[in-house]
């Protein structure tokens, strides 16, 4: 309606506060019915309908009439599209911790291990096979392996202190002072390292010994025992004693006959058995007339235990058996060497 302003809420909300009603205008007099009007009189009758009309309508605008009363509810519009998700928010703090939950059931038991000792991992000690210390028990003392390998060698520590010097070997009261009455051991009139012999020890190996030597002529013949030869060894222990003999004889040689005599260290008195111990000397019977003089020898290994033993040399002729034949001279030694 001219001169006011409808107005539609919109559903749900709240009416429109009321206005003061605004002071109309008064109307325009009505103009008297032209006369027929001629071309220009029409143009001008047009130009003021239209300044009527703006006039009307800035009245409307700025003198707005009362609201109208609100009119019924729509009916519901179609539903828009859903909108794009908007960005998470931010992580809420931790929150309280929760109660303990119950205990859990038992599991089913694993299956045993094999022990440390079962090698061939049948259950069973073996023995011998996993006895490995042969205590004829075969259990965890079994189990020790090999070593390791040595570890790398520590740093060097540091030196210590010097010790005290010690006492000279020849310082036999300790005074540290040469004493030439009682340390001068060896009466050279001087106190000093050679004075410091102990006293004898026991026989080493070899060093039981025992000897015998003549230069007394014996003549010799059927079996005969040459007496300034024999010699006598005690000895400490089990072992054995290895007997020398030196000789040098005269044989009394007529060509053509063959001169053979025969010699041997024994602990039997005349004993001219001949055997693997026995010496020999010969002159060929192709050999000129003469004397002849060799010098010869002989040894012999006899098995001991402790106590004393005797040994004797003997000679005698095989062949060629002359009144100038004897023994010159010669010697014996025996040498104990414990097993």
């Amino acid at each position: 309606m001219y001169g006011e302003e409808s107005t539609t809420s919109e559903p749900g909300s709240a009416p429109p506060e009321a206005q003061p009603a605004p002071a109309y205008a008064p109307a325009p007099e009505p103009s008297a019915p032209p006369a027929a009007p001629s071309h220009g009189r029409a143009n001008a009758a047009l130009v003021a309908a239209v300044i009527a009309l703006v006039i009307a309508l800035i009245g409307v605008v700025m003198f707005p009439g009362p609201d109208g009363s609100e009119g019924p509810e729509g009916a519901q519009g179609t539903a828009g599209q859903d909108g794009d998700d908007g960005q998470d928010g931010d992580t809420g703090p931790q929150g309280p911790v929760g109660s303990q939950g119950p205990a859990g059931t038992n599991g089913v038991d694993g299956i045993d291990g094999i022990a440390c000792w079962d090698l061939n991992g049948n259950g069973t000690g073996d023995l011998p096979a996993e006895d490995i210390n042969g205590d004829l028990v075969v259990d965890v003392n079994d189990c020790t392996g090999q070593d390791g390998a040595d570890g790398l060698n520590g740093a060097d520590g540091l030196d210590g202190i010097d010790g005290v010097n010690g006492i000279n070997c020849w310082d036999l009261n300790q005074n540290g002072i040469p004493d030439l009455a009682t340390e001068d051991i060896n009466g050279d009139l001087m106190v000093d390292v050679l004075d410091c012999t102990g006293p004898m020890g026991p026989p080493g190996p070899g060093g039981v010994m025992a000897w015998a030597a003549s230069d007394v002529m014996v003549p010799y013949g059927a079996c005969t025992q040459i007496d300034g030869l024999t010699v006598t060894i005690t000895v400490p222990a089990n072992g054995f004693v290895a007997i020398h003999t030196s000789l040098v004889l005269i044989i009394d040689h007529t060509s053509p006959t063959r001169d053979i005599v025969l010699f041997k260290i024994s602990s039997v008195p005349f004993d001219c058995i001949e055997d693997m111990w026995s010496g020999v000397e010969v002159v060929a019977d192709q050999q000129p007339t003469s004397w002849y003089w060799p010098t010869t020898a002989t040894d012999r290994v006899e098995l001991v235990t402790a106590g004393t033993y005797t040994f004797f040399v003997s000679i005698w002729t095989t062949a060629g058996m002359s009144a100038g034949d004897a023994f010159w001279s010669g010697n014996t030694v025996a040498v104990f060497y414990p097993s």
